[in-house]
This record gives structure tokens, C-alpha cells and sequence, in this order.
């Protein structure tokens, strides 16, 4: 296992800041693929931003209340990096809902649209 930070990901064109609602983790909670890591909220919508590794949550780097922006360190965790079917599954459809992709989607393609989001390569996947 390996500890890493998660970054607030990229949700659409134009929505460059964020206001936390609800931090849903605390040091030692063990989380899948798709359990729910925290609540955003922008001006037209709360938003639920789902884990997109297995591990056991370690410290947070925000609080709630915080303004944040893509790409900004939200916490840290240790990643187990086994995958079910089920879970990969999971992965690649919260993806794909969250960066406004067709249902048929690949994984490469995903891939390909956020590293166009993160030019420098400076995400967490």
C-alpha cells in the first residue's frame, strides 16, 4: 500500500471554484470505488464526488466550508490497488458522469479527457 493525495477532480468548462458542504471520511475508514468521499457545492447544485481508488482514508486537507478549485489536494489515503469488476465498472461510469462522456466510453478515452484537463499530468486516477 501506498499513501497519496486525492485532488478535487475537474467537473465541466467554467466551473473553476467550489464550496465544500460535507467531508463524509475520518482517519481509518476503510472505501471502495464509488463510496462517497465529499460533498460540493456550486451555484446551482450540491454534488457527490466518489472515491476512485480502494484504501483506508488517513487526514484531510481541506475542511468543510473551504473554497476550493480543480486539481486542489483534498486528502490523504492508502491506496490498495485491486480492482473488481464490479468496482472498475463503477470507476469508469462515475467517469464518465462526471466529465459528460458517452455510456460506450473506454477507459483510454477517459483517460485521454483528463489529460487534457491536467495538461501537466498533476491528477489523481
Amino acid at each position: 500500500m501506498q499513501i497519496t493525495q486525492l485532488k478535487m477532480p475537474f467537473i465541466y468548462e467554467g466551473l473553476t471554484e467550489f464550496t465544500i458542504n460535507t467531508l463524509y471520511n475520518k482517519h481509518g475508514d476503510s472505501f471502495k470505488i464509488g463510496d462517497p468521499l465529499l460533498e460540493i457545492e456550486t451555484s446551482e447544485s450540491l454534488i457527490e464526488i466518489p472515491f476512485d481508488v480502494n484504501g483506508t482514508f488517513v487526514s484531510w486537507l481541506v475542511q468543510e466550508g473551504d473554497v476550493i478549485a480543480p486539481g486542489t489536494n483534498l486528502c490523504e489515503v492508502e491506496v490498495i490497488r485491486e480492482y473488481s469488476q464490479e468496482e472498475y465498472r463503477l470507476f469508469t461510469e462515475n467517469l464518465r458522469q462526471l466529465y459528460g462522456l458517452e455510456e460506450d466510453s473506454d477507459l483510454d478515452e477517459i483517460y485521454a479527457v483528463i489529460r487534457k484537463t491536467y495538461p501537466n499530468g498533476d491528477v489523481s486516477i
